[in-house]
């Protein structure tokens, strides 16, 4: 005797002789009822009215039927809720009960308590109410039993009957009856049943494949509600933070599988569950699976959650190891590898390369977290290599929401900000993505709007951009005897010699025009000293240009410039200055760059002891004028050059001499206004 739809997916069927009272009249039943609980709970003599186990199955028959009363005998609802309470506690059970036959009893108040979950359409707000908090009990029950630390086969026998009797609860709220004659339940008790679900299943450590069989058959219809995806990614999440703690221990892990869920209110709700090693691991592999593939889901927005849950785990394997407090190398721990990406491919990868493959309209959010998944990925370092097919078809993906920007633009923010340290990994054939990545850097540097559209702001965009040419500077040197096949657009040069380098000098030059965050243009600022290093053997042109785009922003800032902090002036200044060894081969390329640096920082340094920007402190203020200082002596002391610029010298000596006249009066001001003041 237990909720119908129970019998409908599961193997647990009716036995022909229970439900003595369904067919009786409803006061007859009512009445019934109510005199056996009474007997039971008000008799002194319990093992004298009930001497056998006939006369408890009896009163089981009885006491099971209240349940499916209407909700307005909530009163006789809660005399059987009381009786099962004490029994499962041992609180009052006939002496004639032995251990055996006590677990066919529990088996049977499992069965008994899943009748309260049964749909009731037309109740009062109060009998709702009513119903709902019934609901709750019973789960409280169910949660006992499952938690029970008993090993006894009998209670094995219990647990699973347990699992398929909630597994048919839980279905018939999510997708049978109940979600459709009283969906006020579903939604009062969707987060419950669920939570009991997981948790019971994960407790009890089941091998029985058909049972894990089962639970797959019936979860994947219920891939509908944002409930179960919640559920699904938080369980996922605590089982892999429990499986790092037994592998890579506790100080990367967890000592125990935590799930927390997110509640309505914004608040957390945490469960700890008491599970061996072997149970996590064996529970971890299987739960991950027991929604199936998320690209079959029918909702976006559930398909975008269950992506953000993947997410998490993944982050989590990634992060194996960079704890400052844990001590790999520790003598007494020995500790696997890190897994290295070819074991996330092989647990995620097929999920991930069908979603941004096929790129399902309207599923642009979850493409475009498995975008930065899979750049994620890709972008960490790992010991051993990635096996090639893996990195074709990453690739492969790359290219093709580069080449398809309309179709892909949710997408391409979050491959920008996920690959800032690809270019840093030695992947095996990674410079065919170099053209491709500049074509789109430079869509965005020369913008100063977003040209497609994303959830990243244009500034963190431009930021991401900005990286990942720093990182491609060095990519010449690496490559000048290889030989690399043609790409449209771009010559076969365009890497190992050269071109890539005025196609990052072009970039960088228009990007510091059309730059507005002070953050962007410091990065820029040490992009163009790294340039003036590395262009000096190929490309002349290129360090007298840098210095002078940079000494005209020191001298002449636009007006977004002049409202950026002192941190973007000091740096400005200090690549000017880390220049000073290459002075002589400045002079050889443009005899007039150095003399007209020096001079305009001399005019600026005037100008700002007169009038000192109104956005920086005394403080800032004092180490831009230091580090022009310094910058002026590196660039003169250790040479003869300026010997032959007169004009140089004498710019030199009118502006100390303004100084000291700027600061002498200064002082005298001040002694004006002390003299006022006494």
């Amino acid at each position: 005797m237990f909720l119908e739809h129970i019998s409908e997916v599961t193997p647990n069927q009716h036995r022909k002789s229970t439900g003595v009272l369904v067919h009786f009249p409803a006061d007859v039943k009512k009445g019934i009822i109510n005199s056996v609980l009474d007997v039971y709970l008000e008799t002194d003599d319990l093992d004298k009215i009930f001497s056998s186990q006939f006369h408890l199955k009896w009163l089981f028959e009885f006491t099971g039927q209240a349940f499916s009363l209407p909700i307005e005998n909530f009163t006789i609802i809660e005399k059987a809720f009381l009786i099962y309470e004490k029994w499962i506690s041992k609180e009052r059970i006939p002496k004639v009960i032995n251990n055996e036959k006590q677990y066919f009893f529990i088996r049977e108040i499992i069965n008994h308590l899943s009748l309260i979950f049964q749909p009731r359409s037309g109740l009062s707000k109060d009998l709702t109410k009513k119903h709902f908090e019934l609901c709750e009990k019973s789960i409280k029950i169910y949660e006992k039993i499952g938690k029970s630390e008993k090993k006894e086969k009998s209670n094995a026998k219990t647990r699973k009957h347990l699992l398929t009797v909630i597994l048919g609860i839980t279905d018939s709220l999510l997708q049978g009856e109940g979600s459709t004659k009283q969906p006020q339940l579903t939604l009062s008790q969707t987060w419950n049943v669920l939570k009991l679900l997981f948790e019971l299943w994960l407790v009890s450590g089941t091998p029985d494949p058909n049972l894990w069989n089962l639970f797959r058959q019936l979860a994947s219809n219920w891939v509908h509600r944002k409930e179960t995806i919640v559920q699904w990614s938080s369980t996922i999440f605590g089982l892999m933070n429990r499986v790092i703690g037994i592998l890579y221990g506790e100080q990367e892990g967890t000592k125990t599988v935590t799930i927390t869920l997110p509640l309505s209110d914004k608040t957390l709700n945490s469960s700890t569950l008491k599970m061996t090693k072997k149970q996590v691991i064996l529970s971890w592999k299987k739960f991950l699976n027991i929604l199936g593939n998320p690209n079959r889901f029918a909702s976006p927005t559930l398909f975008a959650q269950m992506m953000r849950g993947i997410k998490d785990v993944v982050t989590l394997l990634l992060n194996i190891g960079n704890k400052s407090d844990f001590k790999r190398k520790s003598k007494k721990i020995i500790l696997p590898d890190n897994p290295d990406g070819n074991t996330i491919m092989k647990i995620f990868g097929n999920w991930l390369f069908e979603t941004v493959y096929k790129n399902k309209f309207g599923f642009e959010e979850g493409v475009s977290i498995a975008f930065s998944i899979l750049s994620n990925i890709f972008s960490s370092y790992y010991k051993r290599p990635f096996i090639q097919t893996y990195l074709s078809k990453f690739y492969a993906a790359i290219v093709l929401a580069f080449m398809k920007t309309e179709e892909y633009s949710d997408s391409l923010g979050a491959i920008l900000k996920y690959t800032e340290n690809l270019f840093l990994r030695n992947l095996n054939g990674l410079f065919i993505l170099i053209p491709h990545f500049l074509k789109i850097i430079k869509l965005i540097l020369n913008s100063t709007t977003l040209p497609f559209e994303t959830n990243y702001s244009l500034s963190s965009l431009r930021k991401s951009s900005i990286l990942i040419l720093k990182n491609l500077i060095s990519y010449p040197n690496h490559f000048t005897n290889l030989k690399i096949l043609p790409i449209e657009g771009y010559s076969k040069d365009c890497i190992k010699d050269l071109n890539l380098i005025s196609e990052i000098r072009s970039i960088v030059l228009n990007s510091w025009s059309t730059e507005t965050d002070p953050l962007n243009a410091i990065i820029l600022l040490k992009i163009m000293g790294m340039l003036i290093f590395e262009t000096f053997e190929k490309q002349t042109t290129v360090p007298p240009l840098f210095l002078l785009t940079i000494q005209k922003f020191i001298c002449q800032p636009n007006e977004i410039q002049s409202q950026w902090p002192a941190k973007v002036m000091c740096t400005a200044i200090s690549v000017i200055r880390s220049s000073a060894s290459k002075v002589n081969e400045i002079n050889e390329c443009s005899t007039q760059t150095i003399p007209n640096v020096i001079i305009g920082m001399n005019r600026i340094m005037v100008k700002l002891f007169k009038e000192p920007p109104n956005n920086c402190l005394q403080s800032e203020f004092d180490s831009i004028i230091t580090s022009m200082l310094n910058t002026i002596s590196d660039l003169i002391i250790p040479y003869q050059w300026f010997t032959f610029y007169p004009n140089v010298i004498q710019e030199i000596l009118n502006s100390i001499g303004k100084i000291f006249e700027s600061k002498i009066e200064k002082k005298k001001k001040k002694k004006k206004k002390k003299k006022k003041k006494l």
